[in-house]
Protein backbone atom coordinates (compact mmCIF):
# COMPACT_ATOMS: atom_id res chain seq x y z
CA UNK A 1 0.00 0.00 0.00
CA UNK A 2 1.12 3.80 -0.16
CA UNK A 3 1.40 4.00 3.70
CA UNK A 4 3.52 0.76 3.79
CA UNK A 5 6.05 2.14 1.01
CA UNK A 6 6.28 5.53 2.36
CA UNK A 7 6.91 4.18 5.58
CA UNK A 8 9.95 2.00 4.28
CA UNK A 9 11.06 4.49 1.76
CA UNK A 10 11.37 6.84 5.47
CA UNK A 11 13.71 4.46 7.21
CA UNK A 12 15.76 4.22 4.11
CA UNK A 13 15.95 7.79 3.46
CA UNK A 14 16.75 8.31 7.12
CA UNK A 15 19.02 5.41 7.37
CA UNK A 16 21.11 7.09 4.76
CA UNK A 17 20.90 10.26 5.97
CA UNK A 18 22.40 8.98 9.61
CA UNK A 19 25.14 7.33 7.34
CA UNK A 20 26.95 10.72 8.30
CA UNK A 21 25.76 11.30 11.93
CA UNK A 22 27.41 11.25 15.43
CA UNK A 23 30.99 13.40 14.58
CA UNK A 24 31.54 16.14 16.61
CA UNK A 25 32.40 18.44 13.76
CA UNK A 26 30.14 17.16 11.05
CA UNK A 27 31.46 17.09 7.32
CA UNK A 28 29.06 18.21 4.35
CA UNK A 29 26.97 15.27 3.42
CA UNK A 30 27.86 14.08 0.11
CA UNK A 31 25.64 15.85 -3.15
CA UNK A 32 23.26 13.00 -3.26
CA UNK A 33 22.51 12.81 0.69
CA UNK A 34 22.32 16.26 0.89
CA UNK A 35 18.80 18.01 2.90
CA UNK A 36 17.50 19.58 -0.22
CA UNK A 37 18.15 15.68 -1.70
CA UNK A 38 16.21 14.19 1.21
CA UNK A 39 13.44 17.10 1.08
CA UNK A 40 12.55 16.23 -2.49
CA UNK A 41 12.40 12.70 -1.57
CA UNK A 42 10.07 13.78 1.42
CA UNK A 43 7.80 15.63 -1.57
CA UNK A 44 6.89 13.01 -3.36
CA UNK A 45 4.98 11.13 -0.73
CA UNK A 46 3.34 14.06 -0.26
CA UNK A 47 -1.25 12.88 -0.65
CA UNK A 48 -2.30 13.42 -3.88
CA UNK A 49 -4.42 16.72 -4.60
CA UNK A 50 -3.87 18.79 -0.78
CA UNK A 51 -1.64 21.58 -2.41
CA UNK A 52 0.29 21.44 0.82
CA UNK A 53 2.82 19.29 2.95
CA UNK A 54 0.32 16.32 4.47
CA UNK A 55 0.51 12.85 5.24
CA UNK A 56 3.40 10.91 4.57
CA UNK A 57 5.44 13.74 3.19
CA UNK A 58 4.93 15.45 6.49
CA UNK A 59 5.98 12.80 8.95
CA UNK A 60 9.13 12.40 6.34
CA UNK A 61 10.31 16.36 6.80
CA UNK A 62 10.00 15.54 10.50
CA UNK A 63 12.10 12.63 10.13
CA UNK A 64 14.47 14.88 8.34
CA UNK A 65 14.56 16.84 11.83
CA UNK A 66 15.61 14.34 13.72
CA UNK A 67 18.23 13.38 11.05
CA UNK A 68 19.94 16.82 11.33
CA UNK A 69 19.58 17.44 15.06
CA UNK A 70 21.50 13.77 15.41
CA UNK A 71 23.98 15.48 12.54
CA UNK A 72 24.98 18.15 15.01
CA UNK A 73 25.22 15.60 18.18
CA UNK A 74 22.15 16.60 19.31
CA UNK A 75 24.16 19.28 20.98
CA UNK A 76 23.89 22.36 18.37
CA UNK A 77 20.10 23.44 18.20
CA UNK A 78 20.47 26.62 16.52
CA UNK A 79 22.45 25.10 13.50
CA UNK A 80 19.96 22.62 13.12
CA UNK A 81 16.96 24.44 13.13
CA UNK A 82 18.42 27.10 10.60
CA UNK A 83 19.29 24.22 8.52
CA UNK A 84 15.24 23.34 8.74
CA UNK A 85 15.02 26.99 8.12
CA UNK A 86 16.30 26.36 4.50
CA UNK A 87 13.57 24.04 3.22
CA UNK A 88 11.25 25.83 1.05
CA UNK A 89 7.87 24.54 2.63
CA UNK A 90 7.17 22.26 5.55
CA UNK A 91 9.99 23.17 7.52
CA UNK A 92 7.73 23.17 10.79
CA UNK A 93 7.93 19.70 10.79
CA UNK A 94 11.25 19.47 10.42
CA UNK A 95 11.32 22.21 13.55
CA UNK A 96 9.34 19.66 15.31
CA UNK A 97 11.36 16.34 14.80
CA UNK A 98 14.66 18.71 15.91
CA UNK A 99 13.25 19.47 19.06
CA UNK A 100 12.23 15.92 20.07
CA UNK A 101 15.28 14.70 19.26
CA UNK A 102 16.49 17.04 21.31
CA UNK A 103 14.52 15.67 24.22
CA UNK A 104 15.26 11.84 23.50
CA UNK A 105 18.75 12.16 23.54
CA UNK A 106 20.42 16.06 24.52
CA UNK A 107 22.83 15.74 27.30
CA UNK A 108 20.75 16.72 30.54
CA UNK A 109 23.15 19.61 30.56
CA UNK A 110 21.61 20.90 27.50
CA UNK A 111 18.42 21.97 29.22
CA UNK A 112 17.78 24.19 32.19
CA UNK A 113 15.66 22.83 35.51
CA UNK A 114 15.11 25.96 36.86
CA UNK A 115 13.43 27.28 33.39
CA UNK A 116 10.68 25.57 32.60
CA UNK A 117 10.46 27.49 29.32
CA UNK A 118 14.03 26.79 28.27
CA UNK A 119 14.99 26.42 25.56
CA UNK A 120 11.78 28.00 23.41
CA UNK A 121 12.04 31.33 25.78
CA UNK A 122 15.52 32.17 24.57
CA UNK A 123 14.82 31.01 21.08
CA UNK A 124 12.05 33.80 21.12
CA UNK A 125 14.54 36.45 22.63
CA UNK A 126 16.77 35.59 19.31
CA UNK A 127 14.39 34.55 16.73
CA UNK A 128 10.62 36.06 17.58
CA UNK A 129 7.96 33.30 17.81
CA UNK A 130 9.42 31.34 14.12
CA UNK A 131 10.35 28.39 16.81
CA UNK A 132 7.66 28.82 19.20
CA UNK A 133 4.99 26.44 17.66
CA UNK A 134 7.13 23.75 17.28
CA UNK A 135 9.21 24.16 20.79
CA UNK A 136 6.06 24.21 22.86
CA UNK A 137 4.73 20.47 21.60
CA UNK A 138 7.55 18.71 22.50
CA UNK A 139 8.24 21.08 25.94
CA UNK A 140 5.32 18.72 28.24
CA UNK A 141 7.80 15.40 27.21
CA UNK A 142 11.05 17.61 27.83
CA UNK A 143 9.14 18.47 31.17
CA UNK A 144 6.95 15.24 32.05
CA UNK A 145 9.46 13.62 31.16
CA UNK A 146 13.52 14.71 32.38
CA UNK A 147 12.08 16.98 34.92
CA UNK A 148 9.19 14.43 36.68
CA UNK A 149 6.24 17.02 36.24
CA UNK A 150 2.93 16.11 37.26
CA UNK A 151 0.41 16.77 33.89
CA UNK A 152 -1.31 19.62 36.09
CA UNK A 153 2.17 21.09 36.42
CA UNK A 154 2.76 20.90 32.96
CA UNK A 155 -0.60 22.58 32.69
CA UNK A 156 0.50 25.57 34.55
CA UNK A 157 3.51 25.95 32.47
CA UNK A 158 1.80 26.12 29.74
CA UNK A 159 -0.58 28.89 30.62
CA UNK A 160 1.59 30.90 32.11
CA UNK A 161 3.69 31.39 29.11
CA UNK A 162 3.08 35.03 27.15
CA UNK A 163 3.89 33.52 23.96
CA UNK A 164 0.55 31.98 21.99
CA UNK A 165 2.40 29.67 19.73
CA UNK A 166 3.90 28.25 21.96
CA UNK A 167 1.08 27.91 24.50
CA UNK A 168 -0.95 26.43 21.33
CA UNK A 169 1.72 23.68 20.59
CA UNK A 170 2.11 22.67 24.35
CA UNK A 171 -1.79 22.10 24.67
CA UNK A 172 -1.89 20.21 21.39
CA UNK A 173 1.60 18.19 22.68
CA UNK A 174 -1.16 17.17 26.18
CA UNK A 175 -3.61 16.07 23.49
CA UNK A 176 -0.79 13.74 22.23
CA UNK A 177 -0.08 12.60 25.55
CA UNK A 178 -3.41 11.61 27.00
CA UNK A 179 -4.41 9.65 23.29
CA UNK A 180 -1.76 7.18 24.65
CA UNK A 181 -3.79 6.15 27.41
CA UNK A 182 -6.63 5.42 24.75
CA UNK A 183 -9.73 6.34 26.81
CA UNK A 184 -12.08 8.74 25.55
CA UNK A 185 -13.25 9.76 29.04
CA UNK A 186 -9.60 9.74 30.36
CA UNK A 187 -9.16 12.07 27.72
CA UNK A 188 -11.89 14.23 27.94
CA UNK A 189 -11.19 14.80 31.68
CA UNK A 190 -7.99 15.32 31.13
CA UNK A 191 -8.24 18.23 28.45
CA UNK A 192 -11.14 20.04 30.43
CA UNK A 193 -9.25 19.96 33.34
CA UNK A 194 -6.60 23.00 30.93
CA UNK A 195 -10.13 25.15 31.97
CA UNK A 196 -9.71 27.82 29.20
CA UNK A 197 -12.03 26.26 26.81
CA UNK A 198 -10.09 27.75 23.80
CA UNK A 199 -7.11 25.43 24.82
CA UNK A 200 -9.04 22.63 25.93
CA UNK A 201 -10.69 22.17 22.49
CA UNK A 202 -7.44 22.62 21.22
CA UNK A 203 -6.20 19.75 23.47
CA UNK A 204 -9.10 17.41 22.54
CA UNK A 205 -8.65 17.74 18.42
CA UNK A 206 -5.31 17.00 19.01
CA UNK A 207 -5.97 13.76 21.17
CA UNK A 208 -8.55 12.67 18.43
CA UNK A 209 -6.19 13.19 15.48
CA UNK A 210 -3.14 11.13 17.63
CA UNK A 211 -5.82 8.41 18.33
CA UNK A 212 -6.17 7.84 14.19
CA UNK A 213 -2.51 8.71 13.85
CA UNK A 214 -1.28 5.93 15.95
CA UNK A 215 -4.30 3.43 15.67
CA UNK A 216 -5.28 2.90 18.94
CA UNK A 217 -7.62 -0.07 19.08
CA UNK A 218 -11.28 1.13 18.09
CA UNK A 219 -9.91 4.54 16.99
CA UNK A 220 -12.86 5.31 14.70
CA UNK A 221 -15.05 5.17 17.80
CA UNK A 222 -12.76 6.81 19.98
CA UNK A 223 -11.66 9.60 18.06
CA UNK A 224 -15.44 10.52 17.17
CA UNK A 225 -16.22 10.34 21.22
CA UNK A 226 -13.51 12.92 21.79
CA UNK A 227 -14.16 15.36 18.92
CA UNK A 228 -17.75 15.43 20.66
CA UNK A 229 -16.91 16.72 23.66
CA UNK A 230 -14.51 19.35 21.51
CA UNK A 231 -16.02 22.30 22.87
CA UNK A 232 -15.17 25.27 20.84
CA UNK A 233 -13.71 23.05 17.96
CA UNK A 234 -16.78 20.71 17.33
CA UNK A 235 -16.98 21.65 14.32
CA UNK A 236 -13.81 21.36 12.98
CA UNK A 237 -12.65 18.18 14.71
CA UNK A 238 -14.33 15.77 12.45
CA UNK A 239 -13.18 16.86 9.62
CA UNK A 240 -9.47 17.05 10.80
CA UNK A 241 -9.57 13.46 11.85
CA UNK A 242 -11.10 12.58 8.33
CA UNK A 243 -8.39 14.41 6.24
CA UNK A 244 -5.84 11.87 8.79
CA UNK A 245 -7.59 8.99 7.77
CA UNK A 246 -7.32 10.20 4.27
CA UNK A 247 -3.85 11.13 4.11
CA UNK A 248 -2.71 8.42 6.07
CA UNK A 249 -4.93 5.55 4.51
CA UNK A 250 -6.62 4.41 7.90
Amino acid sequence: SFVKTSSSQITSLLSRLLLYVGTTTPAPLPPTFSLSFSFLSCLKMNSRNTGYVSGPAASCIHGIGHGVASFYSTANLNESLTSCAKLSIGKEYCYDGVFMEFVRNAKDSFFNKNDSFYPCSQLEIEFGDEYSFACGRNQPSLLMGRFDMEFNQVISVCHSSNSKPFKEGCFDSLGFTLAALEDPKQVIDGCQNIGENEFASRCLVAAAGEMVFQEVPNWREKSREVCDAALEEKENCQPHVDRLILEYGR
